[in-house]
């Protein structure tokens, strides 16, 4: 899996090795099955404090399936935190449908007897 990191703050470049181990230390058992992880970081409001730092997370799988989720915090690393655990939760949801699919057919079949 490739992890790619995206940010144009100087402070936010500076956890990009940080970033890059936990996206792969929280991808890890889903990381055969994706073929890239992107994070960018943003501060949306500059100098001023406050909850305003976005994470946006990323997650193209190797059938081409895009996960995308966001989150904001007080510091990037909590808003990668944040980003991550939604990101999971969203491919958590997505890998249960599909495997709902892939089983609707042999039961429909085993109806239809």
């Amino acid at each position: 899996m490739q992890v790619l990191f995206k940010s144009m703050n100087p402070d936010a470049r500076d956890i990009s090795g940080w970033a890059h181990e936990r996206v792969r230390f929280v991808m890890r058992r889903l990381a055969p099955r994706l073929s890239r992880t992107t994070v960018q970081l943003q501060d949306l409001d500059g100098l001023r404090h406050g909850i305003d730092k976005r994470c946006t997370v990323e997650v193209v799988s190797q059938d081409g399936q895009r996960v995308i989720a966001k989150a904001q915090a007080r510091d990037w690393k909590a808003a990668l935190v944040l980003a991550l655990d939604k990101c999971i939760e969203a491919l958590k949801r997505t890998t249960a449908k599909r495997r709902v699919r892939q089983k609707l057919p042999a039961a429909a079949l085993a109806l239809g007897e």
